[in-house]
């Protein structure tokens, strides 16, 4: 209950404070692991997230875990440190397989034990604000591909072996990947032991091809016993030369796949073993010496050298009465003599050998009874080899003569001489990263503890996915050769040299997208022993991966129109300008000009194309030739790239835009892009005309008689243009139908037509008094002629690409016609003098009504005046008085 209150006080005042706490410390800052990163399916996936710039360093914060897959791109949630309910149910199911654990208060990591293929994705890492006020990064994501698992690892040997002490043991091991992923293999063997709980390492090749011995045999290799070396392209052989018994166990070969994460970090993708080799060594049987026989031993101090070291070879003689008897003893080499020790102590060579004897380097003498000395130093490679001990009885006769017995030999003994090892560091710059087209230099530098004495050959390999290819090597007089596939072109952007130090230098100029991979420098070491003879050391690798990215395009176009409307027949500016500002190099440009007409399923047809050396072209398009012919490439300034349509037409509507591509000339004449933009979309409208027409005419009402006339106006508005030319038709309709009938139509080219049938009544009186003023005369109308009238205009102007077309029509209001026959009054002065009739006989009956009323008042008021006399005589006088009024 007391930590429980203590959590809650602790977290109210963190929130309360929060924001007092929070103003006095950095943006927070939260890093992941950088990505991406690649894991086989069914290894371990380990991510470590941080955060740093909260004040309260010592408060363990919570962190979240989400992912987005490729194909679905929705984020899910996967773990948290302190819900345990965070996760999607998919995610919790696997319990244990997913962990997230904190390092520190402030780091986490997460991990998968067993990736699966749909792992993959995009992985965000969010840490939890305890405070009100966000101020920094809270999350970062980082990119985790699952690829497969190609790695492979055989062996050929048998699964049992037998082999005496002392002899020769070879094992081979078959490893193989196919990864897309630029990868590096390591191989080892290893013995297990019986009766010992882990297996011992005898030797490995390292990623970065290093050669690496394990404890307990490190005096074995350094001794030259034990070594390892690549047999063409995926087979490795392990070689042990004087097989001890405690080499006794199962053998077997592992190989592992590594992969150089973005933070330089390498990591194991794969790991696998071969079968295993049961060896089983046995010991010597030693014979014991007869007394009667001369017996003789050849030991040695050492067997395993390295060149430059001594190789003392002691012959032992043991037979009875030692000291009164003479021996001849020579040494053989792989079955050949070498020197010869007589019995009176003479040294004797074999030719080969005699230069050097006399350099010292070949020494052999009597150190005591029965005990002989061959010495060789330095020794080289050409010294190792089988060695044995050749001895003759010498019994001198009476006149001293020497009389040669039975030989006797000794066993054989193997010497291994291994070239010295070079004690090379190289190392190399581990990552470049530049431009294309740039000049890069990668400088293997060498240390060596035999300054001025040692000689250098360098090659230089270019690792692909696909293979390896050797880029220049110089051997060790520094004679430079080029790869078989480095051409002409390459040779000249390609260069090696040698400077101090030593140092070694891979010189490429204007990179290329191809020159992209990791780049191995292989440097051999050579000594010269006292014989003038070149001896090769041990090799030694560095690595530089080199990254191209293509430069910052700063290319920008002023693209600010992205809408024109333009009538048919003007001239139209599209703009293409350039609004950066380069320095440096001399820069060229390429322009191409693109069209995709309205509705056309043809896109970005290229009307031109400006090349880099000021040539324009014109592209074949029979369907743009039109077009092409009306253009003009505008150039006001270097930076401009406009486009001129001169009388443009309708169907040149659609969208343009211009692409301006930017190149370099390079050393040695090549061109080379530096960079490529597209200007924004200009949509053009080409209209004939905008609609203006518009008819002026006022609501007229006609009462004519059959022997009037009687004229219907038709007037167009003065917006429409001077080159209008108008189609003009009167139309007639009865009052209660809204049926229309054409009268009379005046076509555009002054064509006149009688729609109705009307005759020369029509005919006679058309006519117009001003160019969009129209009336049509009706003459001597007969009574069914009275109705609606109306009139249509239609307005056509001349396009470049249709000819005439029309662009607008307009209808205008009713006018009413009244027809009567000429001998009848006119109806509606007749109707006039009706209502004057009607007025007055309304107002004679209003004044007849009047005096009704009043007579039948008096009559009332008699009645009434006989029951009160004055008052009714005041009312007589009243009355009386308001008729002589009235």
């Amino acid at each position: 209950m007391l930590s429980s209150l203590s959590s809650f006080w602790t977290s109210s005042l963190l929130f309360c404070m929060g924001p007092l706490l929070h103003c006095g410390e950095a943006e927070v800052l939260t890093k992941v692991q950088a990505g991406p990163l690649y894991r086989m399916a069914g290894s371990r996936l380990s991510i470590s997230c941080n955060v740093s710039g909260f004040i309260d360093v010592s408060v363990q914060k919570d962190f979240q875990f989400r992912v987005t897959k490729p194909i679905t791109a929705k984020e899910l949630n996967i773990i948290s440190t302190s819900d345990p309910q965070f996760g999607y149910t998919v995610y919790r199911n696997r319990g244990n397989d997913i962990t997230l654990s904190h390092v520190t208060p402030n780091s986490v990591l997460f991990e998968i034990q067993s990736l699966r293929k749909d792992d993959e994705g995009k992985y965000n890492c969010f840490v939890v604000n305890p405070y009100s006020v966000y101020e920094g990064t809270y999350d970062a994501t980082t990119d985790v591909k699952v690829i497969d698992n190609s790695l492979s690892v055989s062996s050929t040997d048998l699964t049992r072996l037998s082999h005496n002490e002392g002899e020769a043991l070879t094992l081979t091991c078959r490893v193989s990947s196919d990864t897309i992923q630029h990868t590096h293999l390591s191989v080892a063997w290893y013995v297990h032991r019986e009766n010992q709980d882990n297996a011992q390492l005898i030797l490995s090749l390292d990623r970065d091809f290093t050669l690496r011995p394990g404890q307990e045999f490190q005096g074995r290799y350094q001794a030259g016993f034990i070594r390892l070396d690549k047999v063409g392209g995926a087979t490795y052989r392990l070689t042990m030369e004087q097989l001890e018994v405690s080499d006794r166990g199962r053998v077997y070969c592992q190989a592992q796949e590594w992969i150089q994460d973005p933070d330089l970090s390498w990591y194991s993708l794969a790991l696998k073993t071969a079968g295993e080799t049961t060896l089983d060594v046995k010991g010597r049987e030693l014979v014991p010496d007869k007394s009667s026989v001369v017996v003789v031993r050849l030991s040695a101090q050492q067997l395993s050298l390295r060149e430059g070291q001594e190789l003392l070879l002691t012959c032992s003689v043991d037979t009875q009465n030692l000291e009164e008897k003479f021996f001849s003893v020579a040494w053989h080499r792989a079955g050949v003599e070498m020197a010869r020790i007589g019995p009176t102590g003479v040294l004797s060579v074999r030719p080969e050998y005699s230069w050097r004897e006399k350099q010292g380097e070949l020494r052999a003498s009597r150190i005591g009874d029965g005990d002989y000395r061959l010495v060789l130093q330095p020794v080289s490679t050409d010294d190792q080899g089988e060695y044995m001990c050749r001895v003759w009885p010498q019994e001198r006769g009476q006149r001293g003569a020497f009389v040669q017995g039975a030989a006797q030999d000794s066993i054989s003994l193997q010497a291994s001489i291994s070239a010295t090892e070079s004690d090379l560091s190289l190392t190399c710059t581990p990552a470049l990263i530049t431009n294309i087209n740039s000049d890069i230099t990668i400088k293997c530098s060498v240390a060596s503890s035999r300054p001025g004495l040692s000689r250098y050959a360098v090659t230089w390999i270019l690792q692909k996915p696909a293979q390896n290819v050797i880029i220049a090597s110089s051997d060790r007089d520094a004679s430079v050769k080029f790869g078989p596939t480095v051409n002409v072109v390459h040779g000249q952007r390609i260069s090696v040299r040698r400077t101090e130090g030593p140092s070694f230098e891979l010189t490429i100029r204007d990179t290329e997208t191809s020159d992209q991979g990791a780049y191995v420098c292989e440097v051999v070491e050579w000594l010269q022993n006292s014989r003038g003879k070149w001896h090769r050391l041990t090799s030694a690798y560095g690595s530089t991966q080199l990254t191209l990215s293509k430069p910052v395009n700063d290319l920008r176009l002023d693209t600010t129109e992205t809408w024109l409307s333009a009538r048919e027949g003007d001239e139209v500016q599209l703009k293409c300008d350039l609004i950066t500002e380069t320095s440096g190099p001399p820069l060229f440009y390429q322009l191409t000009w693109f069209y995709t007409g309205r509705g056309s399923p043809a896109v970005n047809n290229q009307l031109l194309e400006l090349d880099r050396s000021g040539m324009l072209r014109y592209p074949r398009n029979e369907g743009l030739h039109g077009l092409q012919r009306r253009l003009r490439l505008s150039r006001h300034k270097p930076s401009s790239f406009g486009l001129e349509i001169q009388r443009v037409h309708e169907r040149d509507s659609g969208t343009y835009h211009c692409r301006v591509e930017q190149y370099q000339l390079g050393l040695h004449g090549q061109w080379q892009q530096k960079a490529s933009v597209d200007g924004v979309p200009i949509m053009l409208s080409v209209n004939v005309t905008d609609n203006n027409l518009s008819i002026i005419q006022k609501e007229l009402e006609f009462n004519v008689s059959t022997e009037q006339n009687f004229t219907i106006p038709c007037h167009v508005g003065s917006r429409s243009s001077q080159e209008s030319k108008f189609q003009v038709t009167w139309f007639w309709q009865e009052e209660s139908h809204s049926t229309r009938y054409p009268l009379f139509t005046s076509y555009r080219n002054s064509t006149l037509h009688d729609r109705a049938g009307w005759g020369e009544r029509l005919r006679r009186i058309f006519g117009h008094d001003s160019p969009n003023h129209f009336a049509l005369t009706v003459s001597k109308p007969t009574l069914a002629e009275s109705g609606l009238y109306s009139c249509e205009v239609q307005e056509w102007l001349p396009t470049l690409s249709h000819g005439w077309r029309k662009v607008g029509v307009e209808n205008s209001g009713y006018s009413t016609v009244t027809v009567y026959s000429q001998g009848q009054n006119d109806p509606l002065s007749g109707c006039y003098s009706g209502m004057l009739i009607c007025v007055f006989v309304a107002i004679v009956l209003c004044f007849l009504l009047v005096i009704f009323v009043l007579v039948l008042k008096l009559k009332r008021a008699k009645a009434s005046s006989k029951k009160s006399g004055q008052s009714l005589w005041k009312e007589q006088h009243h009355l009386k008085q308001r008729t002589e009024e009235l």
